[in-house]
């Protein structure tokens, strides 16, 4: 008997720990969509225009990127008269790099367009993220640089996993990464993000984001809500 009431005992405390990390991680979450803007100002973003620089080597590319909620993204770069581009939508994907001996634009694979359609997510992967389909889990704490955070494992309806780090001091989104396959092969992808300011509403976004495998970008102007064209997201 007392070894029943043992077993159960540690189940009871499992149980609870799950429970209370589950509720921690809701509250990071709610932090994090208040320090950002506030659900309601978030919801309001349909599109966004994005424009500003890659930086490369100390050498800058311009870069324009298009988006409208959860149907299409485009990103365009421009260097030496040649202006390249990726659309996702909801139902295709194509790329254009004539940088790399590109003459026309090539369609993306089927596995290509679905492991990056979760960029079609404009207002926030976290924002109503359970009706979404999507789970969140605690996963303690980790320093970034130096820097706090919240550490949460996001786990999307696609089943694609991404692990978020959330300043303690700020609630703010400093790092996301998640494992991509590129030429065949499994790597990690880090964004560090910074540099935040309000814009459209009031939503706080980041004018600086940098990628361990494509670079530092740094945004100079976003334009919110804006009308774009259906051309910008055919090839």
């Amino acid at each position: 008997m007392k070894l029943k009431l043992l077993f159960l005992s540690a189940a009871l405390s499992v149980a609870a720990i799950s429970y209370s990390f589950a509720q921690t991680a809701d509250e990071v979450v709610a932090k994090y969509i208040q320090a950002k803007g506030g659900a309601d100002k978030i919801r309001t973003l349909t599109s966004t225009i994005m424009t500003g620089d890659i930086n490369q080597g100390g050498m800058k590319i311009p870069v324009t990127m298009y988006a409208v909620q959860n149907k299409a993204f485009r990103v365009e770069f421009t260097f030496n008269g040649l202006t390249g581009y990726q659309i996702i939508t909801d139902t295709s994907g194509w790329n254009f790099n004539p940088f790399a001996g590109q003459s026309k634009p090539e369609r993306m694979t089927s596995d290509d367009i679905k492991s990056s359609q979760d960029q079609l997510e404009l207002q926030d992967d976290l924002l109503d993220y359970a009706a979404k389909g999507s789970t969140v889990e605690m996963l303690g704490k980790d320093d970034v640089e130096g820097t706090e955070c919240y550490k949460l494992k996001l786990t999307l309806k696609s089943a694609k996993e991404k692990t978020l780090f959330i300043s303690t001091a700020d609630n703010m989104l400093i790092k996301t990464s998640e494992k991509i396959t590129a030429n065949g092969q499994e790597m990690e992808s880090s964004t560090f993000l910074s540099n935040y300011k309000p814009v459209g509403p009031g939503v706080m976004m980041a004018f600086s984001i940098t990628n361990n495998l494509q670079g530092q970008v740094d945004i100079t102007n976003i334009e919110v809500n804006k009308d774009i064209d259906a051309a910008k997201f055919k090839p």
